[in-house]
């Protein structure tokens, strides 16, 4: 005889109150904080955000009227290293709008919440369920293998098809009586936490108090459930980036701008590289590219390889003295002195470089 619901609920949440993990954001819950923690925890580890991410910033953004009130700048100098740059730019963008639109309180309706910039379905009903208890489901990739496995969702996650069946049991879920400690934000949390630790991309069934009623288990499908679209070629590049040195000794930096990977970050001019160009071919690209005169030494002085999105770059970086004033075409320039280099939110990589110039 299948399993009830409630029967389902009971035998995670007896794992969960066993497993729980102790996590800032679970102390003195607020719907600021879970909005904080939900949008950092998108596409980055939990032991990263944990490490050095979170506190920090909510020490300084304590709250929505310090994050609306800060500059954009900062508040991607304290994500620097997070990536995705665009959750920082829409978390402050969405600050701003609870000031101006909600008088600068947390709205409620989840519908408002989801109206708010980069906060999607998932992130509103995190916030919804974890922070007014409302029976609001949420789905994401921990989320999803659950359900998935549970019901044998052979179709690829992405189809519509399969959307709505995992949505609707996420919802089937939550839709509790908030009595006996089965409420919405608990719930959820103990979802993601076995699917990040028990219903993983390798399941691991012979802990799981649910095996009995995984139709994929049964089907002895779990380890191809569930099915994703296939991920797209990765692209191989090679670039060059140019640490520029004026008479002063200050470094020529560059502001991405909107359409570029690491917009709003500052970074040093790069250019697109073969292995056959010499030095003086890349000048001739950086003073077309940048407006920059400049005269690079013969060989890079680091290189590296790093990745974005399914993009795999090789950075070969090299040191290049100014050769006239800059005529530069960048919208917004700098010339920095190394020591205020750590001032600026850098990209990942440009980060990487200024290290290596200051070490």
């Amino acid at each position: 005889m299948p399993r009830s619901i409630q029967s389902l609920q009971k035998a995670l949440l007896a794992w969960y109150d066993a497993n729980a993990r102790s996590l800032p954001w679970k102390e003195n819950v607020t719907p600021y904080r879970v909005w904080i923690s939900e949008v950092m925890l998108q596409q980055t580890q939990v032991g990263t955000v944990l490490d050095a991410y979170f506190e920090r910033f909510m020490n300084r953004f304590p709250d929505v009227a310090a994050l609306a009130a800060a500059e954009e700048q900062e508040v991607l100098k304290y994500w620097e290293g997070l990536g995705y740059y665009s959750r920082a730019r829409n978390l402050h963008k969405a600050a701003k709008a609870i000031v101006e639109r909600f008088d600068g309180a947390f709205p409620r309706d989840v519908k408002e919440i989801e109206s708010l910039p980069g906060i999607g379905r998932y992130t509103a009903g995190a916030i919804a369920s974890m922070a007014f208890n409302d029976p609001v489901p949420i789905l994401e990739a921990n989320t999803i293998r659950i359900h998935a496995r549970l019901t044998d969702l052979e179709s690829p996650i992405d189809e519509k098809f399969a959307q709505e069946l995992l949505w609707a049991e996420a919802r089937r879920w939550v839709e509790t009586s908030k009595r006996g400690g089965i409420t919405p934000g608990r719930v959820n949390q103990a979802l993601m936490q076995f699917g990040q630790q028990v219903c993983k991309k390798r399941p691991l069934c012979e802990n799981c108090p649910l095996t009995d009623a995984c139709l994929a288990r049964k089907s002895g499908r779990e380890n191809l459930i569930p099915v994703a679209k296939p991920k797209p070629e990765t692209i191989y590049w090679r670039h060059a980036a140019v640490v520029v040195y004026n008479r002063k000794g200050e470094i020529y930096l560059r502001q991405r701008q909107e359409k570029e990977h690491w917009a709003g970050l500052w970074d040093f001019p790069r250019v697109d590289a073969d292995e056959s160009d010499s030095p003086a071919v890349l000048e001739s690209r950086i003073r077309q590219t940048f407006g920059l005169t400049a005269k690079l030494e013969s060989e890079p002085f680091m290189s590296f390889r790093h990745q974005v999105t399914n993009h795999k770059i090789e950075l070969v970086c090299y040191k290049a003295q100014q050769v006239k004033s800059t005529q530069s075409v960048d919208v917004k320039f700098a010339w920095a002195a190394p020591a205020e280099l750590s001032e600026y939110p850098l990209s990942s990589p440009g980060r990487r470089i200024a290290n290596k110039l200051i070490s």
